[in-house]
């Protein structure tokens, strides 16, 4: 079986949507005379950012992949009163937890930037998109790394303890192999310490390995902080984790080998079975195959009875795109929520596996030899329509072009067909940041959408008003987006 290499430097992000140099200035198809779009729907401020926060990230420098996993307290108007952060990566493994102060600011289209300032020296700064005030999208503006990631709020009263069933996804390199993990454990809490116990799929390198016992031992700490030690297929592997809420921890890895981050989301709905796991979804895959980087959009019918019906996808294998695939396919959903799935594009199946976090969401990842990729799956709700995608997005595009680049930006859709938006963006060390987005789009029935963005050719999978995914349709940029619409 041939196992996929991970390139020293991970291809993790991009939109270059045409990304010139210079802060300001219009990278977005339409040039310096393309006026502003309107302010966000809820005229945010420094004020929209206020409390503690979770912030999370991974990316690539030359060389090396990192993560970063942090916390913050914002004073909702424009200071970081402190923060702390831990780092790992591929060359040099788990850094020590280094204390920050530092500044930020916040528009009224909720964009914004924080200034992180070491006290052993050195800065990050990053530019977000707020969706709420409790969450945002983020990417690092820095001339040597690239890095994406969130800031979430935090819940304290949800941080004392781990109880319960959660999903995890684990994404990494495993001895320089690509290596992605899904499965669910369960806490023997609720308690600050105990055990934990379920069960895996991993892709190592195109090996697959299906239902892997785990088992494993937690501790949480003060605000929500916590390290993990779970024994699975590559051994014990220790994580540093933090609470979020009840629903959600966001998770680093801290051995040297293997090097991975993830997150785990509490399941919700179970049991599980084929008939309650029903419904069109959209979904969103990326990672690599022997042939090089892949994205993949699309969506499918689960019909409740075992079969993947009305399958389209749009995908781009190595700087090839291919639009509008149609698959078919089967599935058989278990009780904890866990599926095979066999998808049949002409004479060709392809192998997955699903892990459901609920019976809206779920995740996806290749369980056969040609490809390690992993990614999720969401609901759709209802027809769709260029009327469903109506007001202000949080928007980050990632990918690969050439360069390893990062784009968060604030589009507006008007409901009618058009985009307005400003973007900042690190096209590989190229920083700029108040360039305008301008765009259009064509919503079919299904949820299935083209369009343009910045001049950009993408196809847009719709699952409701509040979400939809996005994948460029230009061969030479491999790029995926994800949209949440701003609160």
């Amino acid at each position: 079986m041939r196992r996929i290499w991970t390139c020293l430097l991970v291809l993790t992000a991009l939109l270059a949507i045409s990304c010139g140099g210079g802060g300001g200035s219009s990278s977005g198809g339409g040039g310096g005379s393309n006026p502003p779009p309107p302010p966000g729907p809820t005229g945010y401020s420094n004020a929209s950012l206020n409390g503690h926060y979770v912030y999370s990230a991974h990316g690539s420098a030359t060389g090396t992949t990192f993560a970063i996993l942090g916390e913050f307290t914002a004073d909702g108007a424009g200071r970081i009163i402190s923060g702390s952060e831990d780092a790992h990566d591929s060359s040099f493994g788990a850094y020590p937890t280094t204390p920050f102060t530092g500044t930020y600011s916040v528009g009224s289209d909720g964009r914004g930037e924080m200034v992180a300032n070491f006290s052993g020296g050195g800065t990050i700064r990053m530019r977000f998109a707020l969706i709420s005030t409790d969450k945002a999208r983020l990417i690092e503006m820095s001339q040597t790394e690239n890095a994406t990631g969130m800031i979430q709020k935090q819940d304290a009263a949800a941080t004392a303890n781990l109880a319960g069933t959660y999903v995890f996804r684990f994404d990494g390199d495993n001895a320089g192999y690509q290596y992605s993990a899904l499965g669910a454990v369960t806490a023997s809490g609720p308690a600050a310490s105990g055990t934990l116990t379920g069960t895996l799929d991993q892709n190592d390198g195109g090996a697959f390995a299906s239902s892997v016992a785990v088992t494993g031992t937690y501790t949480v700490g003060a605000g929500g902080r916590g390290t993990a030690t779970i024994n699975f297929g590559p051994g014990n592997v220790h994580f540093l984790f933090y609470i979020v809420d009840a629903s959600r921890l966001e998770i680093m890895g801290t051995d040297f080998i293997p090097n991975l981050n993830g997150y785990a989301v509490q399941q919700s709905g179970g049991p599980f079975s084929n008939a309650g796991t029903n419904g069109n979804f959209i979904f969103q895959l990326s990672g690599y195959t022997s042939a090089g980087i892949i994205r993949e959009a699309g969506r499918f019918t689960l019909n409740g009875s075992g079969a993947v019906n009305s399958g389209v996808e749009d995908l781009n294998e190595n700087g090839q795109f291919y639009e509008n695939s149609t698959f078919t396919g089967t599935y058989s959903m278990a009780a904890n929520g866990r599926a095979p799935v066999q998808l049949t594009y002409g004479t060709t199946t392809l192998k997955y596996v699903l892990w459901m976090t609920s019976p809206r969401t779920g995740i996806l990842m290749s369980a056969d030899g040609s490809s390690v990729e992993s990614g999720p799956i969401t609901l759709q709700q209802g027809t769709q329509s260029n009327a469903t995608l109506n007001g202000g997005y949080s928007v980050l595009f990632s990918g690969y072009a050439g360069v390893t680049a990062d784009v968060i930006a604030q589009v507006r859709a008007n409901g009618t067909g058009s985009f307005t938006g400003t973007q900042d963006y690190n096209n590989g060390g190229t920083l700029g940041t108040g360039a305008a987005l301008p765009g259009d789009y064509n919503v079919a029935a299904n949820g299935r959408a083209t369009g343009t963005l910045g001049g950009l050719p993408i196809r847009i999978y719709v699952a409701d008003a509040s979400t939809w995914y996005a994948i460029s349709a230009d061969n030479a940029k491999q790029m995926l987006g994800i949209a949440e619409k701003q609160q």
